[in-house]
């Protein structure tokens, strides 16, 4: 006997759904997170850059290291480049004598070229960098060697060198007069107050001769100190690139940041005062910086 039971139909429940407003306060605390997150990785990716840029510039200064353990502990010849000034054996030499530099020879927060097709030597204007460029490519055909292109967003203090002896064509009259100039360089790696003396750093173009009364740059990645060497040289390397300091390798073999001002209180060449006119040694006043670096630390 079969017993059919009445009763209400039992329907099935379709599955639960967000409402609009469960939605948006998911937006809202996914969006909330990001904002919270994101300048964290803001942070670490900079903070990776730096790290990697004192890395290729601890390399340079081991190059450098290198060739003057090959060349009787003196450091690559002062030669230059025409009438521009350009300071060109320095990257190449060391190649020669130290290995291959291809991954070293750009920061990683400053990988465009200024200029991507190589110039001539006679358009060097035409391929400097900047805070975020790198300076090149410029040919250069060095001696009987083949052109090369040159380029790079590092630069070399280029008081460590071997000064010609006929004195050097860049003139040097913030300094003294050529007759003198030798007596500036560092010759060789054997030197005092090594961890002050900077080998290698960030900077818009490849070289430069810094000098105590260099002046500051008058507005934030000015690079017009150009050609000449010899004329507020400092420039060259006073660029924000890593958050109000740059990246630099010494004679000791360290390699650490430094603070735009800090610059001026480096050990640059053989006579170089220390406690300048740019300096808090030297009463430097807040308001002679330039508008830009104000907020600056002070050395």
């Amino acid at each position: 006997m079969i017993v059919f039971r009445s009763g209400p139909v039992q329907q099935s429940r379709p599955p639960a759904a967000f409402t609009l407003i469960e939605l948006l306060v998911v937006i809202a605390v996914i969006a909330i997170l990001a904002g919270l997150l994101l300048p964290g990785l803001s942070r670490a990716k900079q903070a990776a850059h730096a790290t990697v840029c004192r890395h290729n510039l601890r390399q340079w200064q081991l190059l450098l290291a290198v060739y003057s353990d090959n060349h009787q502990g003196f450091f690559p010849g002062q030669e230059m480049a025409g009438a521009i000034g350009l300071d060109v054996p320095w990257m190449y030499s060391m190649r020669d004598h130290g290995g291959r530099v291809e991954g070293i020879r750009l920061c990683p927060t400053a990988r465009t070229l200024a200029s991507p097709t190589a110039k001539p030597a006679g358009q060097a204007s035409a391929v400097r960098g900047g805070t975020f460029v790198a300076w090149g490519k410029l040919q250069l055909t060095l001696g009987d060697r083949l052109p090369r292109d040159y380029y790079g967003s590092y630069g070399r203090n280029s008081w460590l060198a071997v000064p010609p002896e006929r004195g050097l064509v860049i003139g040097l009259s913030q300094v003294g007069t050529p007759s003198s100039a030798p007596n500036y360089f560092w010759k060789t790696a054997n030197v005092d107050h090594a961890t002050w003396v900077p080998a290698f750093l960030d900077g818009w173009w490849s070289c430069a001769w810094p000098k105590e009364n260099d002046t500051p740059p008058h507005k934030e990645g000015q690079n017009t100190a150009f050609p000449c060497g010899c004329r507020d040289s400092m420039q060259r390397f006073c660029i924000n690139r890593h958050n109000k300091f740059v990246n630099a390798a010494f004679m000791d073999g360290s390699a650490r940041k430094v603070g735009l001002k800090e610059l001026w209180t480096l050990k640059w060449h053989r006579s170089y005062n220390t406690a300048g006119r740019w300096t808090k040694a030297g009463g430097v006043r807040p308001t002679a910086w330039p508008e830009w670096m104000r907020g600056f630390r002070d050395y």
